[in-house]
């Protein structure tokens, strides 16, 4: 019986995998006692172009309604990786905090070796537009977390 059970505890954690879609992970952001905010990482199934099967991982961060009087914080980060986890597709960032404001994008195409940037520019009211080379296998700094969890770590 005892042989049965460890085998089969055996074959449920092999079964586990880093993360699974639909995963959502709730953070509670505080100062000492007082709540500030709140964050949520969560990863979904994504169909990108049609045609490309990834994962939509979206990080949201807010203050707590008390805090927002004093500094309110609303950002969200967007991330499309690659099902296989080899790579970024997409990764949008829309920040505001406070009176700050960011709008970027940046999309990438391995198999070009580049990514393009783009930076929304709120004075003009402009989408500022760069190109760069990227190294195989790059991620953005969202989809490289999810990817660490994905590898074999040994201590």
């Amino acid at each position: 019986m005892r042989k049965i059970l460890l085998l089969g505890i055996i074959i449920f954690l092999h079964s586990l995998s880093a993360f699974e879609s639909g995963e959502k992970l709730t953070f509670k952001i505080k100062y000492g006692f007082i709540t500030g905010g709140s964050a949520v990482l969560e990863a979904s199934d994504y169909t990108y172009n049609d045609s490309i099967d990834c994962y939509k991982i979206t990080s949201v961060a807010k203050t707590s309604s008390v805090l927002d009087k004093v500094f309110k914080v609303r950002d969200k980060i967007e991330s499309l990786m690659d099902a296989g986890g080899e790579y970024s597709h997409r990764f949008k960032k829309n920040l505001r905090e406070g009176r700050y404001r960011q709008k970027r994008t940046h999309y990438f195409y391995p198999e070009q070796g580049l990514t393009v940037y783009m930076n929304y520019k709120r004075k003009k009211k402009v989408w500022r537009e760069m190109k760069f080379d990227i190294p195989p296998r790059t991620h953005d700094v969202l989809s490289a977390f999810y990817w660490a969890r994905m590898q074999d770590l040994q201590v």
